[in-house]
């Protein structure tokens, strides 16, 4: 069965984005000029950031369950289930069609160029699991023409260690880039457990990856590319504190290839994505599972006149996987068709209408989209926005759900949503301080929800066992300004999620591992001189771990601190070295994410950063 573990929350870098390629379109899918009146937003990805957990790791509509210190990891967004987040790699389902969803601890940031959120239902835009959130990784491949080098080298406490080398050049009309790294960590760091100090051991995790992309300018309106990428993790499966004794041993690969093509036009732009994902896991080397996908995407944009804009297009994804615990040998196939229209007659008023029609055996779910926004106030100093969504949304049943034996259920019907939310923005833009207000408020009510149950003979089965509702709110406060010389960035957010069972004996009561509350602190300085540094707190709220919600069997909150700094040293002009100095968990706090899965205490990291940048004329 598959174990779920994963990483800490660390701390983002008070630098803007690490990214190193330039602004040029190469192959990609306009997703973001149609998710009016929703929360979608780019997310900065720092050199401190080693996954894709720790890139989302400030975001207040996020909760990560980790079964560890940097092991795998399944996310949660606005109170859903991980298989109700949808991850799209270049616009393809990234998430492992076994299971429905994606480690965020096993995906390396050092091979991203750019990823996107939009918290809430979006699968009228990009398709099925898109019930919770969407994760969107380099939507768009970009690749510079000025020859590039960075190699990053990283040391920190319980024996952790990473090297990666980044490099970017080009010849005429090709264009390249070629990512390479590798991280061990020991994971040997001690804990306190029924009264006695006991030191973690059987959790080390190795991981290592290769990434080549290509760009070819076939004409200046023409260009085609490929990405294609390899990673492996080979992690023992870390122990709970009550059998710390145990060996496991889960190893995973990944292939991810895609090849696209893009054709600009005078007012828009058509798209075409090939793509092959493979995830090879195998737990205890005798247990192996291995899965295949197959896809295609074809998209247009375009605008046709000054207040419309279109996007049409369909998908089509095909499946295979082979396990001790298939009996037969299967191809599962998933089809689509979509529409958006993004409406602007005034100023003041846009709104957008996303359509998709989805083909999956005898179900063809039908899931629409409306969102608006309300321009109230936009002057030079204050903007003022009223947003607001409708939208339905659904899931397929995994491969695992379906095929599994025993126990597989191929009768499941998928998850349906129904997702209502608002907003309003405030933005101030003063002659020393900018700031900003948000404020949202949400409500999901999910059906046919699927939970593995044991049956009458003791097997587990899964079914489409309940209804659930979700309320919720989330807030966010930041402002930036220069005073004494130094440049300042505060931020703050909170969110109340309140996921609740609607049917049987458990009506009423909150999902597991979902927190009520979850706050978020922090405070960025940085100089001319190259100085920077930063201070976050993350609040995480008390977790039940039943569906009964039985107290004794409850997760405490807690609060961690992270400090750094570092500085910037502009050798030359082509030439930059930064050196950084992290301390995580500041005051050494006991925590668990996961009920009886330590935890670090206080630890360190150090970072060094080599940029060579030899920019053409």
């Amino acid at each position: 069965m598959y174990v779920l573990t994963g990483t800490i929350s660390l701390w983002a870098m008070a630098q803007e984005d690490t990214v190193y390629l330039e602004e040029l379109p190469v192959v990609g899918d306009s997703f973001q000029r149609f998710t009016t009146g929703t929360g979608y937003r780019s997310i900065a990805l720092t050199n401190s950031s080693s996954s894709l957990e720790e890139a989302l790791s400030d975001e207040n509509s996020i909760y990560f369950k980790s079964y560890g210190n940097q092991q795998l990891s399944s996310i949660s967004f606005r109170g859903t289930s991980a298989s109700q987040t949808s991850v799209l790699w270049h616009g393809i389902p990234a998430n492992y069609p076994t299971l429905g969803q994606m480690d965020f601890s096993q995906w390396p940031a050092w091979l991203m160029e750019r990823v996107a959120i939009q918290p809430g239902s979006g699968g009228a835009l990009y398709g099925g699991g898109a019930i919770g959130g969407t994760v969107l990784i380099d939507s768009e491949m970009n690749l510079t023409e000025s020859p590039l080098l960075e190699g990053k080298m990283s040391v920190g406490s319980f024996g952790y260690l990473f090297t990666g080398i980044r490099s970017a050049y080009s010849q005429g009309q090709w264009r390249g880039a070629t990512k390479i790294f590798r991280s061990f960590l020991q994971n040997d760091f001690p804990y306190e457990y029924d009264g006695k100090q006991v030191r973690q051991k059987n959790a080390s995790v190795l991981n290592y990856g290769v990434q080549q992309q290509l760009s070819y300018e076939v004409r200046p309106n023409q260009k085609v590319s490929l990405d294609a990428q390899y990673t492996r993790n080979d992690r023992e499966v870390q122990p709970s504190k009550v059998s710390p004794d145990l060996q496991d041993e889960l190893q995973t690969g990944n292939v991810r290839l895609a090849a696209g093509y893009q054709l600009e036009l005078p007012k828009g732009s058509l798209t075409s994505t090939l793509a092959f994902l493979q995830n090879d896991q195998q737990y205890n080397q005798d247990d192996r599972t291995v899965s295949n996908q197959y896809s295609a995407l074809v998209a247009y944009w375009g605008e046709l006149s000054e207040v419309l804009a279109v996007r049409l297009g369909g998908n089509t994804n095909f499946f295979t996987a082979r396990s001790d615990n298939y009996v037969s040998h299967f191809v599962d196939r998933q089809t689509a068709l979509f529409g958006s229209l993004e409406i602007k007659p005034t100023t003041w008023w846009t709104g957008t209408i996303n359509l998709r029609q989805s083909f999956y055996q005898e179900n063809r779910p039908f899931t629409p989209s409306f969102n608006q926004k309300f321009s109230v106030l936009n002057t030079e100093k204050n903007r003022i926005a009223i947003n607001s969504q409708l939208a339905w949304g659904f899931r397929y049943p995994t491969l695992n759900d379906l095929h599994w034996s025993p126990g597989g259920n191929p009768d499941l019907k998928p998850e349906e949503s129904f997702n209502l939310e608002g907003g309003v923005g405030w933005a101030h833009t003063g002659p020393v301080f900018s700031s900003s207000l948000d404020l949202t408020a949400f409500n999901t009510w999910s059906d046919n929800w699927i939970i593995w149950l044991p049956d009458g003979s003791g097997i587990w089965s899964p079914r489409n066992f309940r209804a659930v509702e979700i309320t919720g709110m989330e807030f966010s406060a930041k402002m930036s300004g220069k005073w004494i010389g130094l440049l300042h960035k505060v931020g703050s957010a909170y969110s109340y999620t309140q996921s609740q069972n609607k049917e049987g004996t458990n009506q009423g009561k909150q999902l597991p591992y979902t927190p009520l509350h979850n706050a978020h602190l922090s405070l960025k300085t940085s100089s001319d001189k190259g100085w920077f540094g930063k201070a976050m707190g993350d609040f995480t709220g008390k977790r039940f771990t039943t569906l009964d919600n039985t107290e004794i069997q409850s997760v405490d909150g807690y609060l961690l601190i992270d400090v750094h700094m570092g500085k910037t040293l502009a050798v030359s002009d082509t030439f930059d070295l930064e050196v950084s100095v992290v301390v995580k968990n500041v005051f050494d706090q006991p925590y668990e994410n996961l009920i009886n899965r330590a935890m670090p205490g206080r630890n360190y990291q150090f970072n060094l950063l080599i940029k060579y940048n030899c920019k053409q004329p």
